[in-house]
């Protein structure tokens, strides 16, 4: 073919011998050039496949941030041996931040300060201050990252504020935002480890054979590394650790055991299970509210089909909010661009509204603390099984600005229905007053802090399969990547907190 070509084009057919033989195999010399190019093949794969290793983080790896401002976590990547984070995204929730790129400089604007980092150089510059990071500036995607052993060097030098590091668990604590945790064994027939905390805290609970585990993803609990023996028939050990931005407290015991909350999410007091609940341990998709295995925050895993109402589950505490964060999972809801994704947003504002309901006394729930798929049956049934007080469904939304408070919008003759046995997609119609009067508090909360607040019914899903006073909730930006913003998200999340503080006593009225 080659010799054709050439000849068509006025030129003398070089290696013709070379081609004739690459296209008539003879023997072992085929099989020989096979094996070569097959194992040349293999080792740039294996090569390409180590190359992705180094530069894509594991998926649970990440540096968690406690400061008064913002609790948030960073994705930690692996470059020459050492773990890398964000740059940007390290300072930003916790100061006015602003990035310019000038060649191979990355500069960083913090308040008033300025800083130089350049590309593969260890040394940095804020201010007049230079200091040598422990490895190179690494620029991955555009995206300029630096070495985790150095993060607290950086923040101290933007910002001159009181830190204190866990480099081994990964976790980063600002201005004694630090929660300390202490434990007394009771003595009794069953006996009981009471553990007390400095502030509410909101575990998640594991539950298996003889052991109990909290686990702390967002509270900043800190505790005495190590197990302690606790020498009793029942409860034989307790143990607190930190590694990947969390914090963990297993008790461990020779039977059943289940955790009880009390004091406001200050006190979890881990004792024997009473039979039903050790012989029924509630589907760890389930998130628990405070009672027995209490305020579990979050669905861990989507469950393969939505779980039974007739499930053994512990008892509810009498007063929770539900907060179901739109979306997740396989459903991004809206797409504002390729970073910033509704599913994103609602789930960072509804771990605000949270804390902030906390804050005021209030037990709350978050339906997903992960980005997890959920059907509309399964929120109604999670929801309706714990039995919440109120439930509150999150969205946002561009362009526009303001907030929409939705209640359900169910048909005339539904708002009436007395019977016993009432539809699935009905299920909202005797507690619709209560939804009508909270969207209203929530309406007008707004409104007093010059908020634009439209309230009105919409068949937003599940509001309608839901028990209990139930709202929808969607905030409007025109600008979206406002929506992304810590201080927009605080600020919503603590004018609904307050609304609903203002109308949880209608809500109880009838419960």
């Amino acid at each position: 073919a080659r010799a054709s070509r050439c000849a068509r084009m006025g030129h003398p057919a070089h290696n013709e011998n070379r081609v004739v033989w690459a296209t008539r195999p003879k023997g072992n010399k085929y099989n020989h050039s096979i094996v070569m190019r097959l194992h040349r093949a293999f080792w740039m794969l294996l090569l390409c496949g180590i190359a992705l290793l180094r530069v894509h983080p594991a998926d649970d790896k990440k540096l968690a941030i406690y400061a008064p401002e913002a609790t948030y976590s960073l994705p930690v990547t692996e470059h020459d041996k050492q773990d890398y984070v964000p740059l940007f995204a390290l300072v930003e929730p916790l100061a006015k931040t602003s990035m310019r790129i000038d060649g191979k400089s990355y500069r960083l604007q913090v308040n008033e300060s300025e800083g130089e980092f350049k590309e593969g150089k260890s040394s940095a510059r804020v201010g007049k201050n230079k200091f040598e990071m422990s490895g190179k500036l690494v620029v991955e995607n555009g995206q300029a990252l630096v070495p985790t052993a150095s993060v607290m060097r950086i923040l101290s030098e933007f910002l001159k504020r009181q830190m204190e590091f866990h480099e081994t668990g990964r976790r980063l604590f600002f201005d004694k935002q630090a929660i300390q945790v202490s434990s007394a064994l009771k003595k009794g027939e069953p006996s009981s480890l009471v553990i007390s905390f400095s502030a509410p805290v909101n575990p998640t609970v594991h539950t298996e054979a003889g052991k109990v585990r909290l686990t702390f993803n967002r509270e900043p609990v800190v505790g005495g590394l190590g197990t302690a023996a606790l020498n009793d028939k029942l409860l034989t050990s307790s143990t607190f650790s930190e590694a990947n931005g969390a914090a963990e407290l297993t008790v461990a015991g020779t039977g059943a055991l289940m955790a009880t909350f009390s004091d406001g999410g200050k006190t979890i007091t881990v004792s024997a299970a009473p039979g039903a609940v050790a012989a029924h341990n509630p589907s760890p998709s389930l998130p628990a509210a405070s009672g027995a295995i209490a305020a579990a925050d979050a669905v861990q895993a989507q469950p393969a089909k939505p779980p039974s109402l007739n499930s053994v589950l512990p008892l509810p505490p009498k007063f929770f909010v539900m907060i179901d964060p739109g979306h997740g999972g396989d459903d991004p809801g809206a797409k504002f661009s390729e970073t910033l994704l509704e599913k994103d947003i609602t789930l960072a504002i509804a771990r605000k509204l949270r804390s902030e309901l906390q804050s005021r006394g209030i037990n709350a729930v978050l339906l997903r603390d992960s980005d997890t798929t959920l059907s509309f049956d399964q929120r109604a049934i999670h929801t309706n099984a714990q039995r919440a007080s109120i439930y509150v469904s999150l969205h946002v939304a561009s362009p526009g600005s303001g907030v929409r408070v939705y209640s359900a919008l169910l048909p005339a003759a539904a708002e009436k229905e007395t019977s016993s046995f009432v539809a699935w997609e009905r299920a909202q119609s005797a507690y619709l007053g209560k939804s009508r009067e909270l969207a209203g508090a929530v309406a007008q909360e707004f409104g007093e802090k010059k908020v634009h607040a439209l309230m009105a019914s919409s068949p937003l899903r599940p509001l309608n399969s839901i028990a209990c006073a139930a709202i929808g909730i969607e905030i409007a930006e025109r600008d979206p990547q406002a929506l992304s913003t810590a201080k927009l998200q605080q600020s919503m999340a603590m004018e609904l907190a307050a609304a609903i503080v203002n109308g949880k006593a209608n809500v109880e009225k009838a419960e």
